[in-house]
């Protein structure tokens, strides 16, 4: 029976010809599967229009319909209704009091979509009606010989609405990025129907389910995941089969398919003939997906049509316009190199992404040569619940960049002022706006207009300086309608500048919110550190007034004075005592209150500057009784009078002692004189700190004092010790902690206290006379650091033990505890390494835990980065041996069902089973497969796979199965049965993981 519709002008062409013939076989099947034909269906008679490009846009032409089925996806029909209607009633259902074209296609559609076609059931033989569709779509569909295509044009035509089948190419998951279309494997059909008086397109299949990954990913390795190194390789998309309804592919606009699917005759493309692109610009195109177009995205650099961009040393820039921006849209990448791309660099951060109003830039800079892939996922979080591929591109690196530096950091917000993590809270850029900054001073203000009252504070990073000593190089100024960054760098590099706000008095981590890459390119200046600023801020905090302070004088919180002096004035509510400090770039604090003199009647400081340059005046609050500081003001000072007093160097802050806590404590022994009084001050590193987050106590007893500390919440705290004369205003800074409290539950009762590590020195020079024990002790201490610098395990604990024997030694240097901590970390270290070539998931958790509660596990990264590694394939092998052991019996039943399978089940069940134990002359044929996976009780395949041990297989046998599941790709198995598609990944990971072995042995 024909499909009785007439055809426009073109209906001669082979391509026309091509369509009615595949339609005939949809309608009227003759095919393998006997006494099979699609039921007698009443078509109407229609006169089908020329083919035309389209004039509306889908939101245009989706708001033309009033429909109910317009309103909604979900259809009421399940399969019993397929099973027991004909083609012909099923339509009457769907379309019924149904009007428009666009309605009844919808309604149609939706069925189809609906579909889980893996996972419908195939009922008994007898209870198939022959002229049902749901006969079509379980011996047609579901054994590959017929496709979601011809059934939607089918049921359209039913309906009186005309349609065809489009004949073309899709980059589906056999398409490799850059590549020519291998026009077998990327065969594919979808429609283009007749709705509102012009043709659209229409891809059930792509709506059902949608792939990205396969083929692809074998060709390349993952190196940086959105700024984060990746050691292990993983799969590129989404290697699951998963039905989910995506509506992008119902009557999508024809210029949104143009990178993804291209049909065998132009005029299909429905796109003006100027703008219709031949089978060569498709293979070179940008690979665009659905959620670029979702997202609202334009480029308007030429070269971003292409799908391969040529980097000069390494560097290229992608610039996404996003027509309606919103702060809800997100992005995040991936940089892939390919696996004939031979290098050993780290290729961590050396992608710089900004986000800015209306845009999203992606700017490389590839250290070396080679063919490199970047894709680009984004999600608008007012639409999507996760991201989805956005776009990719192959970047030919010819030579690499000549700045081989990576990225300091690599925040998750991206680089740049422009978006609206500042404007949430009232902040707007006013001198810099994009994300990289260029000197060649060494000196950057940045500044800031605010709107309202709020947190701040600010930080700088770089792959040579720690963060403690950047901190001496930038301080934020904060007055009440601006805010200015002030950096000075210390010598040429990239650095990152990082500013975090939350609302005011909000305790708790602040939010970062905007970021800049600076760098500095002239090799000879330097600039010296500034005075120590706590918090790193100048001006009065924002709750200043709350605590009964007021600073009158000056009104501008950095100054300059021509004559060694300086007024402060300020006004303090009764009850309130008032300290402060004063530092120089040349000393860490002052010494007494020779150079600040604080008169309380006048509410007055003042400064004597003793010497030229910059000062930072601290103010603190504190009660008569009270033992802890607040920091309320900070001033910096440039003095450009001539010094008065000797210059005698620059002194260093203290360093910075790491406490490690889990259980929310610790007691700090301070040291003092009997004239002087213990004070200290506790804030959050990255955000504002109150009692409900932290507390501290200070006991007393005139010879020494101990700080007790109490953090209540996860985070890092700084603590700052002060000293003070008696009756003095002035504090001076004695000693700095940071806290880090990492949560959960520690064996140790007691939280020690680490210093920063510090090179083991050799004991102090002999004296002229010393006396035979003298001699002894010296030799003693002496072999213990020997032992120390041998990094031998036996000798170094022979070395402790021996020390311990010779009773209570005077060890001021604590020589026997650094000892005791290295004979830690190498017996820490034997055992990582040892656990890392075992399959013992619990053992290597636990170890991993033990190793990361030990002190100066710095020492250990390289092995708990190995056992980390380690942990994830294990857990991924478990997980590729769950699914096996969850597969539903029906899928291995299935697997079991065929006659003559297809020919990739067979190879990978024969792989499989070849991994497990079993040889060639087991697996004669099909028969003797079968009766392998069949068996039951200990020798079932579920059973085999989940107690196999890859200690078993030697590399004979994983080589074996290797050339037979090699030449396969996961979307060919997968094709052919999803319970093939699970054996063959474990298989895989088997071989890999035995390769692995096989290397290292």
């Amino acid at each position: 029976m024909g499909c009785g519709a007439s055809v426009s002008q073109n209906e001669n062409s082979e391509e026309q010809i091509y369509q009615n013939e595949e339609l005939n076989r949809l309608l009227q099947e003759k095919g393998d599967v006997s006494d099979y034909s699609i039921p007698q269906i009443a078509l109407c008679q229609m006169s089908y229009p020329p083919i035309t490009p389209s004039c509306k846009s889908k939101k245009e032409l989706l708001a033309a319909g009033s429909d109910s089925a317009l309103q909604s996806r979900d259809i009421t029909i399940n399969t019993a209704s397929l099973l027991n209607h004909t083609c012909n009633e099923l339509v009457k259902m769907l379309t019924e009091e149904l009007v428009s074209n666009l309605s009844k296609v919808r309604a149609i559609y939706s069925l189809i979509a609906s579909l889980d076609i893996a996972q419908i059931s195939a009922p008994a033989e007898e209870a198939l009606i022959p002229k049902a569709p749901l006969e079509y779509v379980l011996k047609k569909i579901k054994n590959y010989q017929g496709n979601h295509a011809h059934l939607f044009c089918a049921l359209c035509r039913v309906a009186c609405v005309p349609c065809e089948v489009v004949s073309g190419y899709n980059k589906s998951s056999s398409y490799q990025l850059g590549k020519q279309i291998d026009r077998k494997k990327l065969a594919a059909q979808w429609n283009a129907v007749y709705v509102e008086q012009e043709w659209r397109l229409v891809d059930c299949f792509w709506s059902t389910v949608c792939v990205v990954g396969g083929e692809d990913s074998d060709q390349w390795d993952v190196l940086d995941v959105n700024g984060r190194l990746v050691t292990d390789r993983k799969i590129s998309g989404d290697n699951k089969i998963t039905h989910r309804i995506n509506d992008f592919y119902f009557l999508p606009d024809p210029h949104s398919l143009k990178s993804t699917h291209i049909p065998r005759r132009k005029e299909w493309q429905l796109l003006p003939e100027k703008e219709q692109i031949s089978i060569t610009d498709f293979e070179q195109a940008a690979y665009t997906r659905e959620r670029y177009y979702e997202l609202g995205i334009r480029t308007s650099d030429s070269e971003l049509d292409k799908c391969r961009l040529k980097a000069d040393q390494g560097q290229v820039t992608i610039d996404l316009e996003i027509i309606e921006d919103s702060p809800s849209i997100d992005f995040k990448y991936m940089l892939f190199k390919a696996k004939s791309s031979k290098t050993d660099s780290s290729f961590e951060k050396f992608v710089l992404f900004e986000r800015g109003t209306g845009f999203a830039r992606y700017e490389t800079n590839i250290p070396l040569e080679g063919e490199f892939k970047l894709d680009i996922f984004g999600k608008d979080g007012r639409k999507h619940n996760s991201m989805d591929l956005v776009c990719s591109y192959i970047i030919e690196c010819v030579t690499g960049s000549d700045d081989k530096e990576p990225l300091p950091d690599d925040p998750a917000i991206g680089w740049g002022a422009e978006t609206g993590h500042l404007s949430a809270f009232g902040i707007k850029p006013v001198t810099h706006k994009t994300g990289t900054i260029t000197t060649t001073t060494g000196t950057v203000d940045i500044k800031f207009s605010l709107s309202q009252p709020v947190e701040l504070m600010c930080l700088m990073l770089s792959n040579s300086h720690t963060k403690e000593q950047l901190d001496q190089y930038i301080y934020l100024e904060v007055t009440n309608e601006e805010c200015i960054i002030h950096v000075t760098l210390p010598k040429k590099g990239v650095y990152a500048c990082e500013l975090f706000a939350n609302e005011e008095g909000l305790p708790g981590e602040m939010q970062n919110v905007c970021n800049y890459v600076i760098k500095y390119h002239n090799k000879k200046a330097t600039h010296n550190p500034l005075p120590y600023l706590p918090r790193n801020r100048a001006g009065a905090f924002t709750k200043v007034k709350e605590l009964g302070v007021e600073v009158v004088t000056p009104t501008c919180p950095v100054v300059v004075t021509k004559d060694n002096k300086f007024e402060i004035q300020v006004k303090a509510s009764d009850g309130i005592i008032l300290y402060s400090s004063l530092h120089h770039c040349e000393q860490k604090s002052t010494a007494s209150n020779q150079q600040v003199c604080y008169i309380k009647e006048e509410g007055r400081f003042d400064l004597t500057l003793e010497r030229s340059g910059t000062y930072c005046f601290a103010l603190y609050t504190g009660s008569e009784n009270g033992s802890q500081l607040q920091n309320v003001y900070n001033c910096v000072i440039h003095n450009q009078a001539e010094s008065t007093a000797k210059q005698s160097g620059t002194s260093e802050l203290p360093k910075y002692k790491v406490i490690h806590t889990k259980e929310g404590g610790a007691q700090l022994p301070i040291s003092k004189s009997s004239s002087e009084n213990i004070l200290a001050s506790m804030s959050r590193e990255r955000g504002l700190a109150d009692e409900s987050s932290c507390k501290v106590n200070i006991a007393d007893d005139g010879k020494k004092a101990t700080i007790d500390i109490k953090v209540f919440e996860n985070g890092v705290y700084l603590v700052d010790v002060y000293a003070r004369s008696n009756q003095e205003s002035t504090v001076i800074l004695k000693e700095r902690y940071k806290v880090i409290h990492e949560g959960g539950v520690v064996n140790k009762k007691e939280v020690e206290v680490e210093e920063k590590e510090e090179e083991v020195e050799s004991e102090e020079e002999t004296p002229e006379e010393e006396s035979e024990e003298d001699v002894r002790i010296r030799e003693l201490k002496q072999k213990l650091l020997n032992a120390i610098a041998s990094g031998d395990e036996e000798n170094l604990a022979s070395a402790i033990e021996e020390f311990k024997a010779a009773g209570d030694i005077p060890d001021p240097k604590k020589i026997l505890a650094k000892a005791e901590r290295e004979l830690q970390i190498i017996r820490m270290r034997r055992r990582l390494v040892a656990v890392t070539q075992s399959e013992d998931i619990e053992e290597l958790e636990e170890t991993l835990i033990e190793a990361n509660s030990i002190k100066h596990r710095g020492k250990l990264d390289k092995e708990i980065a190995a056992a980390k590694k380690r942990l994830e394939k294990l857990r991924n092998m478990d997980e590729l041996r769950n699914a096996v052991f969850k597969l539903d019996q029906r899928t291995v039943a299935e697997i079991k069902s065929f006659s003559s399978p297809p020919e990739p089940i067979k190879i990978v069940m024969k792989g499989t089973l070849l991994l497990l134990g079993n040889t060639k002359g087991d697996m004669k044929d099909w028969r003797s497969i079968v009766a392998l996976i069949g068996k039951t009780g200990k020798e079932s395949l579920k059973r085999r796979v989940m107690e196999f041990r890859i200690r078993n297989l030697t590399m004979e046998v994983a080589d074996e199965a290797k050339q037979l599941l090699s030449p396969m790709s996961l979307t060919e198995v997968r094709d052919a049965s999803t319970g093939a598609a699970t054996f063959y990944l474990w298989s895989l990971a088997m071989i890999e993981e035995a390769e692995q072995r096989h290397e290292k042995q």
